[in-house]
């Protein structure tokens, strides 16, 4: 085969990632002549990295409501028509057991690699399914019979430069993880297409706070509770482990408030956010607490009485901030320095500067307008035959799996969608 030749299928598939798999691998069980054309030297490099790599699949308790997105109708109607179930039947039917804790879904192997695998297996026993690496698409023109996609190939050899498609599937992810692939470089292709995008910020990744204790803090792990505050109103609160590193917070319950936070440093508002490190525990008990302490450990110094409270680093970090000394007598402690770390204990304010970036997240927040798509199959509004799936749309959810399913029922939907049309037609 030449190189430069037009080399046409029923479905091109711009993204070899988690949903742009999945459109592939339905495409092809639905009849449908496929092309995956993948910016990696790999597929499913994002897949390897999520659930700390052991693969969140889904969620048995999955919930629409906590998704972001501008239009929630999308949503349901593509959670419905592939929902949790389906993808538990899904990765049953080609090799992959699972077990669940607390409704997340992990393979029983506990290696994302062995879900990579099984679809890469799957897509192998395709043999109307082509996969295309190192991959770059450099343009794609619309014709009335369809699309042709331009771009180069890394590797040398035969391997055709253009594509063309009775119907494309956009699946390239958002801007977080560059290093997957998850770039952004195809969107300027999507927007010379007519498609406008939210505006763009990391999601599910740390953030970075002005207040330099967090440097005497680092490595410290503490269940806690989260509070946001977005001009100085309370807009979001998370419970769980907090982990502090030398620029700020991280967790669980710092990824879910993420995307908020970085909304709002994007729309140069106050963010900030206060820590209370035991959210189990009124204020006056630990005033009681420390009370009965102070009339037991009275002649100790202020570090051998708060033994045992938190973290050392915490300790130290508090007292530097009450203004009390660890090593000092018990008795020379002020009751406002006493006041003062209570308070610090239930709500340590930090300022937030920003996350840590697009590098460092798990997903993207904002993307393509769902204005511009159905409902039904998350078509284009705009250009026929043209369809989005997965993290470039203007959706994302929570840590436990929330993303992973929708780009498993994305990528579902559209693949079915996509072959159907093209094979529809070609029959008229």
């Amino acid at each position: 085969m030449k190189r430069n030749a037009q080399y046409h299928k029923n479905v091109i598939i711009l993204g070899g990632g988690a949903c742009g798999l999945l459109a592939g691998i339905t495409a092809g069980r639905t009849g449908a002549s496929v092309a995956i054309l993948e910016h990696n030297a790999r597929v499913g490099k994002k897949i390897l990295a999520t659930g700390n790599g052991r693969c969140n699949l889904t969620n048995l308790a999955l919930d629409p409501a906590a998704y972001h997105c501008g239009n929630a109708e999308v949503l349901t109607q593509v959670l419905g028509r592939f929902s949790v179930e389906d993808t538990l039947n899904f990765f049953h039917e080609i090799g992959v057991l699972t077990t669940e804790k607390n409704g997340w879904v992990y393979p029983v192997s506990n290696q994302a690699t062995t879900v990579l695998d099984a679809l890469r297996f799957e897509l192998n026993h395709l043999h109307n399914v082509t996969v295309i690496t190192d991959y770059t698409a450099e343009r794609i023109e619309k014709r009335d019979n369809g699309f042709i996609v331009h771009g180069a190939v890394t590797e040398k050899g035969t391997l055709p430069e253009t594509y063309r498609g009775d119907t494309l599937i956009v699946a390239v992810g958002g801007l977080a993880s560059p290093k997957s692939g998850s770039d952004g470089s195809a969107y300027p292709l999507i927007k010379s297409l007519g498609h406008r995008f939210r505006s763009q910020v990391p999601g599910l990744t740390g953030l970075r706070c002005a207040e330099d204790y967090f440097k005497s803090i680092a490595g410290v792990r503490a269940q806690g509770r989260v509070t946001l505050w977005v001009d100085d109103t309370s807009v979001a609160q998370e419970q769980g482990e907090i982990q502090f590193t030398n620029s700020g917070i991280s967790g669980i319950p710092v990824f879910q408030i993420c995307r908020t936070a970085s909304y709002g440093v994007k729309e140069k508002a106050k963010v900030r956010v206060t820590l209370d490190l035991f959210p189990e525990k009124e204020r006056d008990w630990l005033k009681d607490e420390l009370t009965r302490r102070i009339q037991r450990f009275g002649s100790r110094t202020v570090e051998e009485l708060l033994c045992g409270f938190l973290h050392k680093k915490l300790i130290f970090a508090l007292c530097k901030l009450s203004g009390l000394q660890p090593s000092s007598s018990v008795l020379r402690a002020d009751e406002a320095s006493w006041n003062r770390f209570l308070d610090y204990m239930k709500a340590l304010p930090a300022t937030i500067i920003e996350s840590q970036g697009f590098e460092n997240a798990q997903v993207t927040a904002g993307g393509i307008l769902l204005e511009d798509v159905r409902a039904k199959d998350l078509s284009s509004i705009e250009v026929e035959g043209l369809y989005f799936a997965g993290e470039v749309l203007d959706i994302d959810g929570p840590c436990g799996g929330y993303n992973l399913q929708w780009a498993w029922s994305s990528g579902y939907v559209t693949g079915k969608a996509a072959a159907e049309r093209s094979l529809h037609d070609s029959r008229s």
